[in-house]
């Protein structure tokens, strides 16, 4: 671990934004300020209710006391998740279960869904929380445990909408048996999601809508980058994070290697297929399709189809042993199926150490850059100024986010404000500036004290000539620190 990727900033190459933005909605949720309604926030207000009680700690210690409280809760998140996607699937013996806790351990991409505060974490945790209730003995449990674990899947949904995903999984399941499973289920789902979300959208539902449904269903590609089908399953199978042209070959081949192992077992199961074989196929389907269709496909996405590929392949690996024991003599089948078990074990292991030294270059090329400002940033900036910043978690490192002036802009996510903009395009995608984006950062540094920036004239914020302007005659550049770029207002 680098030193400061825990309470400092995780470089300034995109890494660094998304946890400032999640803890900080749960910081200023803290300070009665709402998404929606005081601020802009591109998701459902799940993951700032669950971190409600962290951003608290940031009240009495500290907002960066916050952010590293945050990080760790994280990590145990992930951690149980793995514990989760193995229990799931115990029924298929101890090699099915090291198979799923070592897929989803030691996927190659897992540290950019892991190294800080993101949502997919979360929405793995309730959804595999809504499984671990749904099922007994790997089909639908009583009404009553469907609806609790619909409760879990409309948390799930109400962190980050994706969670739609293995919802509809679950809805295919239980279509079957409308009274009996469906009602129960979609009744759950809709408690568990409308209680998070209902008293924010009341709040303010017209930005809610526009802000949580419309942007995301309207955004561009905000990458450059032609991300062809190739391309997006050699980023899901973790074989690299930036794929090149070189290494197709090689992810259609492991595509289609599962591809046919995993229609062979299916098709073998058949007569025998449970419920949950039903749902974590469906789901790992669903999941992909979306990830192949997806307007950009980030290495953080893929973390869902990774737990349902886990799960597919330990009923491969309980499948298999399963068929050996039955082709094997009954006299010599429990000494041949305990050797195949340690073959099979020993093969997940090898599988696992290879996978392990390009987990750590990934960790690492994500925490190298990490930096600590906070001290430069409590020294240059007095507390309870107002802050205006292009990565929120800068400001919240230093302890700088909320401010005693209660007419300073709540401010928290401005790469989401240029997709919230009329051309829901990226900044760097954007040819020209939304006039009314630019304006609304001019209403923003005429009430702040400070403006921050990762870089000088950070692309974050819509410098058009009226801002550039505005802002040379307002403005005074007064330090900096590694990129890091202090303004304070004449």
């Amino acid at each position: 671990m680098r030193p400061f990727a825990f309470a400092g900033i995780q470089t300034f190459a995109g890494y660094g934004y998304d946890d400032g933005v999640h803890i900080g909605t749960a910081l200023r949720l803290t300070d009665l300020q709402f998404p929606y309604k005081d601020y802009l926030f591109l998701h459902p207000p799940g993951i700032a209710v669950f971190l409600s009680p962290l951003a608290l700690i940031g009240r009495i210690f500290g907002e960066q006391q916050a952010l590293i409280a945050g990080r760790l809760f994280t990590s145990l998140i992930v951690v149980l998740n793995v514990v989760f996607v193995g229990y799931l699937v115990r029924r298929r013996g101890a090699c099915a279960m090291l198979a799923a806790g070592s897929v989803l351990a030691f996927w190659p991409l897992a540290a950019d869904a892991t190294k800080s505060i993101m949502l997919e974490p979360y929405v793995v945790f309730f959804m595999l929380l809504g499984m671990l209730v749904l099922f007994e003995n790997e089909e639908f449990a009583s009404r009553r445990r469907i609806q609790i674990a619909g409760l879990f899947f409309g948390f799930a949904a109400a962190v980050k909408l994706v969670a739609v995903l293995p919802i509809a999984a679950a809805i295919v399941v239980a279509s079957r048996r409308p009274r009996r499973e469906l009602f129960p289920l979609a009744s759950g789902i809709a408690a568990g999601f409308g209680l998070i979300v209902l008293p924010f959208a009341i709040l303010a539902p017209a930005n809610f809508f526009d802000q949580v449904l419309s942007t995301q269903l309207s955004r561009h590609p905000a990458l450059s980058v032609d991300q062809s089908i190739t391309y997006r399953i050699t980023m899901i199978l973790g074989i690299a994070r930036e794929p090149k042209p070189s290494q197709a070959p090689l992810a259609l081949l492991v595509f289609a290697v599962l591809a046919i192992v995993i229609t062979g077992v299916y098709i073998s199961r058949r007569g025998r297929t449970t419920k949950f074989d039903i749902f974590v196929l469906v789901g790992l389907v669903i999941s992909i399709a979306a990830e192949l269709r997806s307007p950009d496909l980030f290495p953080h996405y893929a973390y869902l189809s990774t737990v349902f590929l886990a799960l597919v392949i330990a009923i491969c690996v309980g499948e298999i042993l399963q068929a050996i024991a039955l082709v094997v003599p009954t006299d010599s089948r429990a000494q041949k199926l305990r050797i195949a078990s340690w073959v099979v074990a020993a093969v997940v292991v090898l599988a696992s150490a290879i996978a392990l030294p390009r987990s750590q270059t990934v960790a690492r090329e994500i925490t190298q850059g990490s930096a600590d400002p906070s001290a430069w940033m409590r020294e240059s900036i007095p507390q309870g100024s107002c802050v205006m910043f292009d990565v929120p978690t800068l400001v919240i490192v230093g302890d700088r986010l909320l401010s005693d002036d209660p007419d300073c802009p709540a401010l928290i996510d401005p790469f989401g404000m240029w997709l919230n903009a009329e051309a829901h395009l990226s900044p760097s995608m954007a040819d020209t500036v939304d006039p009314e984006l630019a304006q609304t950062w001019i209403s923003y540094l005429e009430k702040a004290d400070f403006l921050v920036l990762s870089v000088d004239f950070s692309n974050f914020v819509p410098w058009n000539p009226e801002l550039r302007a505005w802002f040379s005659t307002n403005y005074r550049k007064v330090g900096s620190q590694s990129q890091i770029v202090l303004y304070r207002k004449v």
